[in-house]
């Protein structure tokens, strides 16, 4: 467990508390949801091996997302109240509980807060080697859009994880079309592999905003239109040395400039 304490819990939400004395720790009531919490870090967003590895700025990070999100989960099953110092969890009945509005908030507050560390942490673990063999890290390599920052381009308040699952499928069939018919699938892999491993060059990081906000503007229903595709084309021929594997690929075929002649051979022949 990499939160193994009350103490060390509670560095976390801090203005959460046990309110009666004798009461069991809130440590023990989030036991369960802990352990879902960091099973759950470990298959989308770090796994154990690389957690191993981290800096401790960085293992902070992954703290907070367990203890967010385990808190989220909780929340329904503790007894809450309002308190002049935050939210108390007793088992007191004579202590009215806490509105469902302000529990609802704390709820949506615990995502996030999560939501922002784990945008944070995906963000120091591109380059990280363990974490780009780990599940999770192929995981985010999938895709050109490899951060939550999306959601907020897309009109959220903030980083969103579940904004990002809701989108993911359409996000994966849009990078499909542009590799396929414009950018090449070849190509498109290499700028995925290039943000995964943070070695995106100069000429790379242009084709990738451009990919970028062709996706961002389709979901949110602007409209991008076939020039904003055929850019990509030509930005890609305009650097033959950059782009190399688009040559050879079935996809410039669909742009080759044919001349038709006019051969005797031919059934179209004419004097």
């Amino acid at each position: 467990m990499i939160i193994e304490t009350n103490t060390e819990l509670l560095e976390y939400i801090p203005n959460v508390f046990a309110s009666v004395i004798g009461e069991n720790p809130l440590y023990d009531k989030m036991l369960k949801f802990l352990k879902v919490a960091e099973l759950w870090l470990n298959v989308e967003v770090c796994d154990h091996a690389t957690y191993s590895a981290l800096s401790e700025d960085q293992k902070e990070l992954a703290k907070r997302i367990v203890v967010m999100d385990a808190f989220h989960r909780a929340i329904p099953h503790l007894d809450l109240v309002l308190t002049p110092n935050g939210f108390g969890i007793v088992s007191n009945q004579n202590v009215a509980p806490a509105s469902k509005e302000r529990v609802a908030s704390l709820r949506e507050q615990t995502l996030l807060e999560r939501d922002l560390s784990i945008n944070q942490l995906v963000n120091v673990l591109h380059g990280n080697s363990t974490w780009m063999d780990s599940v999770p890290g192929r995981k985010w390599g999938k895709t050109i859009i490899q951060n939550l920052e999306i959601s907020s381009e897309c009109g959220e308040d903030a980083p969103s994880w579940n904004w990002y699952q809701a989108h993911i499928r359409e996000i994966q069939g849009l990078q499909r079309m542009i590799a396929i018919n414009f950018v090449s699938v070849a190509v498109m892999d290499r700028l995925r592999q290039s943000l995964l491993n943070a070695t995106v060059t100069d000429i790379e990081a242009r084709l990738i905003e451009m990919i970028r906000g062709f996706i961002v503007a389709s979901l949110k229903e602007e409209q991008p239109t076939h020039e904003d595709l055929e850019k990509m084309v030509n930005y890609i021929k305009k650097n033959p040395e950059a782009f190399s594997e688009w040559a050879s690929s079935d996809t410039a075929l669909l742009f080759e400039d044919y001349t038709f002649e006019n051969e005797k051979e031919s059934k179209g022949f004419w004097f």
